[in-house]
């Protein structure tokens, strides 16, 4: 760890970030011992339940990723154009929340930050994949794990509207170029390309009232089976 630290302190780009990153961890004031529990419960490397393995890179890309100036600095370079040019990085800060499900937990870390993205709140969601072997379901997995991120933003605010959210993820396996698609559709056996068509588009609906009775009554059972159920309520209203 010392020498990620020396290799990293050399690169002049990084210098004045790690440096920063050092006298500012020395100038905190001393927290209280409940503070200090729940802080190093926090920074304590993951460990994988399956295993019992720790993981020393994950202790050590969270505490680089902890300093906001290289955690800006990091968003600053792998985000798009349009995320980083209206990211406020002054509200960029790192949360306690995890959204890795059972399966992800065993290989993978993530690292949750909101911030303001032309004053609106939003999700940057890192994950950390530390096993040798890719998945070949990353794609689905990664979705999957944004989706977690908008239901718990869900759970919090029913009312509001679902903030925008950017999941990327950070691989340093050794077979490399990532070996597997990184596309949602290529997840899915699906030779007539039904879900390029299907996924992410409007959701398909059948509102019968707004289906008029003389094309219901062409369509035999089915009309008739939508019929019923367009007047059920005025039946159960009937006295």
């Amino acid at each position: 760890m010392t020498n990620l630290f020396r290799i990293l302190s050399e690169l002049p780009a990084l210098n004045p970030v790690i440096m920063e990153s050092k006298s500012t961890k020395e100038a905190r004031p001393m927290p209280d011992q409940d503070e200090q529990q729940e802080k190093d419960q926090r920074d304590r490397p993951k460990q994988n339940k399956s295993t019992g393995i720790i993981d020393p890179h994950d202790r050590f890309f969270r505490t680089m990723m902890q300093y906001q100036d290289f955690s800006s600095a990091f968003f600053d370079v792998h985000l798009p154009d349009k995320w980083s040019r209206h990211l406020e990085a002054d509200s960029l800060t790192l949360s306690n929340e995890t959204h890795l499900d059972k399966q992800l937990q065993k290989t993978m870390s993530d690292l949750v930050f909101t911030c303001q993205i032309k004053g609106q709140t939003s999700y940057l969601c890192l994950l950390v994949e530390h096993q040798s072997t890719p998945d070949k379901m990353m794609a689905f997995r990664m979705m999957d794990y944004v989706f977690g991120v908008l239901r718990s933003a869900l759970k919090r605010h029913p009312n509001r509207p679902l903030p925008p959210v950017y999941g990327l993820l950070f691989y340093h396996g050794q077979q490399t170029p990532y070996p597997y698609s990184l596309n949602l559709l290529d997840c899915f056996d699906d030779p007539l390309g039904i879900m390029q068509e299907t996924l992410f588009q409007p959701v398909p609906i059948v509102d019968v009232n707004q289906i008029p009775d003389e094309e219901l009554k062409k369509q035999a059972w089915v009309g008739a089976l939508s019929m019923g159920m367009k007047y059920i309520r005025e039946q159960e209203l009937s006295p």
